[in-house]
């Protein structure tokens, strides 16, 4: 009778245990996690030391441009020091 009992709470234990987990497909996840960035969010700024504006760093966006579109220079806006990115279309020739 121990060895029966034991055998089943070993089973429930192991049956319990894969039911906790659920698999799912890691590229799915990072897809619907990926937002765009819209005409006016900045999707970097580089920023630099103030009067010299020598460039320090890149600062990225956690939004992404869309296909066909480049994270450019657009703004230098000096009250941060640091040169604003926006998305633009690529331009084709």
């Amino acid at each position: 009778m121990k060895y029966f009992l034991a055998i089943l709470l070993s089973s429930l234990i192991l049956i319990h245990s894969d039911a906790r987990y659920i698999k799912r497909n890691t590229k799915e996840v990072v897809e619907e996690k990926k937002s765009w960035c819209s005409t006016t969010t900045p999707c970097g700024w580089e920023v630099y030391k103030p009067y010299v504006k020598t460039p320090e760093y890149f600062l990225k966006s956690p939004c992404e441009c869309r296909p066909g579109e480049r994270c450019q220079k657009n703004s230098d806006d000096i009250s941060i020091s640091a040169y604003v990115y926006l998305c633009s279309n690529v331009k084709q020739l």
